[in-house]
């Protein structure tokens, strides 16, 4: 019986370090193959303090794998960081990203050089095919570029990347460029995500696969 007790713990101890290694490397996305993965997350878990809560109807919550953004509210964005990711440089930003339900014109997107809820840019769609870049500098809130007539997966998933470059910020739609503007005023700072309802309200929005890269 004492033999069998060994066998069976060395047996334990191989499957357990043929199955405990490390997990493969992200690779860089297709929107900047020559960069360095800086973060990835498939929001599993909540690994670098992204903001969750509840404001009045409004709600963001990590659940099933997925960032999930809800606005109730007219005329009101939810938007949410990852506060431990520290960001040095200009970057690129990938996401997997999805209305669940509520009206088409709700909005969704990144943001990039995030240094305060008055100073950021803002990178966003809208399954109507809106897409506009904005800018928040002190508080003054500009429209940089916009445009309608995206073409969008209205059933399903859009992927979308943000170029936050030194000199310009553009927004990719299913690796198909749609805007670009002038970058200037805010400097580097934090990304994350954020979703808008309008008239009528009650969107669901759901974020995956979010992916932040260095610039060559």
């Amino acid at each position: 019986m004492k033999k069998l007790i060994v066998v069976l713990a060395l047996l334990v101890l191989t499957v357990t370090a043929c199955g405990g290694g490390s997990k493969p490397a992200v690779q860089p996305p297709a929107s900047n193959p020559d960069g360095k993965v800086l973060y990835y997350t498939d929001f599993s878990r909540n690994d670098k303090d992204w903001d969750e809560g509840v404001h009045d109807q409004d709600e963001i919550k990590l659940r099933d794998g997925e960032l999930t953004i809800s606005v109730q509210t007219l005329n009101w964005d939810m938007w949410t960081n990852p506060n431990d990711l520290k960001i040095e440089n200009y970057v690129v930003v990938d996401v997997d990203a999805k209305r669940v339900s509520g009206p088409e014109d709700g909005t969704y997107g990144v943001i990039c050089d995030y240094q305060d809820r008055d100073n950021y840019y803002g990178l966003i769609v809208g399954d109507d095919g809106y897409s506009e870049i904005y800018r928040w500098t002190d508080g003054i809130y500009e429209t940089l570029a916009s445009k309608t007539g995206v073409a969008m997966n209205k059933a399903g998933v859009n992927h979308l990347t943000a170029r936050c470059e030194s000199s310009q910020v553009s927004l990719l739609v299913n690796n198909s460029p749609v805007l670009q503007a002038d970058h200037s005023g805010v400097g580097t700072g934090n990304v994350g995500l954020i979703a808008g309802a309008f008239d009528p309200s009650n969107v669901l929005f759901a974020f995956d696969n979010f992916m932040v890269s260095s610039l060559p």
